[in-house]
């Protein structure tokens, strides 16, 4: 199978590999059709989503032997820090570019260099593998990052979730310091307004927020990542998505899930959930 071929490569020394691995994410970014600065506008039949990895490759690699029929694949951030296995994840995805279109979105571990993320044991890690060097080049690959995808016109992806102060998908393109925060930062809550947020950066918005930036934008709904849910959690009735696609330590998840988009149709239908368990 393709999939345990690339699995095996990506684990043959990850870290010689690195520098090649980043350029590669470089490159990929620079280089998606669709794109117009942060944001890139993809028109598809078909594409698996997939929510945070945090560095835990055989979960990803699980999900996507069960889920994946080589169609597009649009990660919703979130690929390293608290995991065993970061540099190889990274690698993994990069060896996935040969053989599909891939959409890597920016997470909050990603950060630009005036927001950081703690934790943020990266660094560390490669540190102590002797490569520390490459932090600015992977700090190039971070910015390099889209931090949202619109699908058909249809649905937003986004690590975070939405700017509170912001109404139209454009002024993800060019966004503002404190837009790309929230991007990378917000999270829903069920209720209405806006509340900060007790990550510390970024707010809480609630589902009025959600319908005035959908309803502008002609959107339906959209897809997040960046909380730890037990696979996936439908919020906002039903106006958002989140995906975790991530399983063990530190966040006790008994099931991690991956999203199949279509254009169209029932976007809650059970059947767009693919699931591996602990």
């Amino acid at each position: 199978m393709e999939l345990d071929r690339i699995y095996s490569e990506a684990n043959q020394d990850p870290v010689g590999s690195l520098e090649w691995v980043l350029e590669k994410w470089i490159d990929n970014s620079r280089g998606l059709q669709g794109r117009r600065g942060g944001v890139v506008y993809l028109e598809i039949d078909r594409c698996l989503v997939i929510g945070d990895i945090h560095g835990d490759l055989d979960t990803l690699h699980r999900l996507l032997s069960k889920a994946w029929r080589g169609e597009p694949l649009l990660f919703l951030g979130d690929y390293i820090d608290r995991g065993f296995q970061q540099l190889e994840t990274l690698k993994y995805i990069a060896l996935l570019m040969d053989h599909a279109e891939v959409v890597t979105l920016r997470g909050n571990h990603e950060p630009p260099r005036w927001l950081p993320v703690y934790p943020h044991d990266f660094p560390h890690i490669l540190r102590t593998q002797g490569v520390h060097h490459l932090y600015d080049h992977a700090q190039e690959m971070f910015d390099s990052l889209p931090i949202a995808a619109v699908l058909n016109g249809e649905a937003l992806a986004i690590h975070g979730g939405i700017p509170v102060n912001i109404s139209r998908v454009e002024e993800l393109e060019r966004p503002r310091r404190e837009v790309l925060a929230e991007a990378l930062w917000n999270d829903p809550f069920e209720g209405v307004g806006i509340r900060p947020s007790p990550r510390g950066v970024g707010h809480l918005y609630g589902i009025d927020v959600t319908r005035r930036f959908l309803g502008a934008n002609g959107l339906r709904y959209h897809l997040r990542g960046h909380e730890a849910v037990d696979g996936y959690k439908v919020f906002h009735e039903g106006l958002g998505i989140t995906l975790f696609s991530r399983l063990g330590i530190p966040y006790g998840n008994s099931r991690a899930a991956v999203y199949v988009y279509e254009p169209g149709g029932n976007h809650l239908d059970p059947g767009r959930f693919i699931y591996v368990f602990r």
